[in-house]
């Protein structure tokens, strides 16, 4: 995992969930393309604000591999989601709206959706290493 290829899947990895939404969805083009690059902005104030800090905790806690990141990418996705609820349509509401279980399945879809083509695209290990074995070792069968 090299910080080009960090960079690279920050810059990606929002876009993915977006472009299935939006397939899904269909319509005109220029509907579908308003709705993906609104869920994509979205996804980048999630990954500045909730992924690259975790991935930064997971990293130096010695925890980073591909179910753990998109575990927290969930839990994230659901902070997310919710805030950017708020901050959407907040302005526009009397008061706050409710965290429920279809605003939490949303928002945990897409946390794990952005943060595993992140992790594909960052090239995060599936399993990290034990202790005192490095990845390409592991990976050849023994520590040499």
């Amino acid at each position: 995992m090299t910080g080009l290829r960090v960079a690279l899947a920050s810059l990606v990895a929002p876009w993915v969930p977006a472009l299935v939404l939006a397939a899904a969805i269909g319509g005109p083009l220029e509907t579908t393309a308003m709705f993906g690059g609104f869920v994509a902005l979205g996804g980048y104030a999630g990954v500045l604000a909730f992924g690259l800090p975790g991935l930064y905790l997971l990293r130096r806690r010695g925890w980073l591999d591909l179910p753990r990141l998109v575990l927290w990418g969930a839990a994230a996705g659901v902070a997310a989601f919710y805030a950017w609820i708020f901050l959407a349509l907040g302005a526009s509401l009397d008061r706050l709206p409710a965290l429920d279980i279809v605003a939490c399945t949303w928002g945990a879809g897409l946390g794990l959706t952005v943060s595993l083509a992140f992790g594909v695209i960052a090239g995060v290990p599936w399993r990290r290493a034990g202790p005192g074995v490095r990845g390409e070792q592991q990976r050849q069968g023994g520590t040499r």
